[in-house]
């Protein structure tokens, strides 16, 4: 069972030696959240849990609409400008309405579907996805059929996982907000999945 746990500048400095004592063996470090907006704490979380024997990745926060137009291949182009340094995992876009309540169904897709084909085109890969079923089809984005090509980070804090349209299966459930790490401060976004297969870039070099 692969255990991970995902941070960002809201949350304080950690001892990842503790992290990785608990049996967290991957960190996902927020990188970039829209244009412009870097997240403080990308390079202390990830050189400290790279440090403490983790294998680390990053995500960015898709921004739709947030005060001013966004082009969705700018925010990639961004991210991937932090995401190099850790390009063993693939690139994650995190998909969720916070910020973005006023954008249309034609925005999100748009948006979405921009950002997705810029990954690859830049990367080679498809990115992984996070999102929960109420964010992804609340917003008409259900049916995208075609990006079921890209994994799925669910997220669902129920007893279940409840797969949103168009995946079949996930490649991690965040089962928790909450949750506890053994010895560590704090509480914390916690996932789980089978394995990385689906998650790793399987790229011999950077691209």
């Amino acid at each position: 069972m692969l255990n991970t746990v995902d941070v960002s500048g809201w949350n304080a400095p950690l001892d990842w030696s503790r992290v990785a004592a608990a049996g967290i063996s991957v960190a996902w470090v927020k990188a970039t959240d829209g244009v412009g907006s870097p997240d403080p704490r990308y390079e202390q979380h990830a050189r400290g849990a790279a440090d403490a024997g983790l294998i680390v990745g990053s995500y960015h926060y898709l921004r739709i609409r947030h005060g001013r137009p966004q082009d969705a291949r700018a925010q990639v182009r961004e991210y991937l400008s932090r995401w190099h340094a850790y390009w063993h995992l693939r690139p994650v876009l995190d998909v969720e309405s916070g910020g973005n309540e006023a954008a249309t169904s034609d925005e999100w897709s748009r948006a979405v579907c921009d950002a997705v084909a810029e990954v690859e085109q830049l990367v080679g890969v498809s990115p992984v996805i996070y999102t929960s079923r109420g964010e992804w089809e609340g917003r008409g984005l259900g049916s995208l059929t075609s990006l079921n090509r890209c994994p799925l980070w669910l997220a669902c804090y129920g007893a279940t996982a409840t797969v949103p349209r168009p995946w079949g299966e996930y490649a991690l459930w965040q089962y928790t907000g909450d949750g506890v790490i053994l010895g560590v401060p704090g509480v914390f976004d916690l996932s789980r999945g089978e394995s990385l297969d689906r998650l790793r870039t399987n790229l011999a070099t950077a691209p």
